[in-house]
């Protein structure tokens, strides 16, 4: 299996391919067996819920400094959908500060599949902030979470 390393910077100005010296601004389509790395001391902000839809992929961060966020200022159902299997997030912040406000069904990052096949995300030193709960099984049958804090 060969993995493919993308990186992305919200703040990057130029021509981007996605390479650690030409970063993409936000996350391209996902690709299977594909490691996304997110600047870190940086804010990627979501227009839609960003839905990660390949198998065995990574969310994580590069360079020095505080964990990347990515933030959805307006949503209060979801800032990331899982529907790809073996998906992790390690060492991010997932941010939808309008959720803050909700008590029920408002989560910040779902685990989904519509085949409601196995599918399992691991979540590795993020922070998860709004959302109750803050991570949700939704149309999985044999889901599991794996979160290492």
């Amino acid at each position: 299996m060969v993995i493919t390393q993308v990186y992305i910077d919200p703040n990057f100005i130029g021509i981007s391919d996605g390479t650690i010296s030409n970063p993409y601004r936000a996350f391209p389509i996902f690709i299977k067996d594909t490691v996304y790395l997110l600047k870190s001391d940086t804010i990627l902000t979501l227009n839609n819920t960003l839905i990660v839809n390949a198998d065995n992929v990574i969310i994580s961060s590069y360079g020095e400094g505080k964990k990347p966020i990515i933030y959805n200022p307006i949503s209060t159902r979801r800032t990331i959908t899982i529907t790809g299997n073996n998906v992790k997030l390690i060492g991010i912040c997932s941010k939808m500060p309008k959720a803050e406000s909700y008590d029920l069904g408002e989560w910040n990052i779902a685990l989904m599949n519509k085949e409601r096949k196995e599918v399992e995300l691991t979540i590795d030193n993020c922070d998860i902030i709004g959302g109750s709960p803050s991570v949700h099984s939704f149309l999985s049958t044999a889901s599991e979470f794996i979160i290492v804090q």
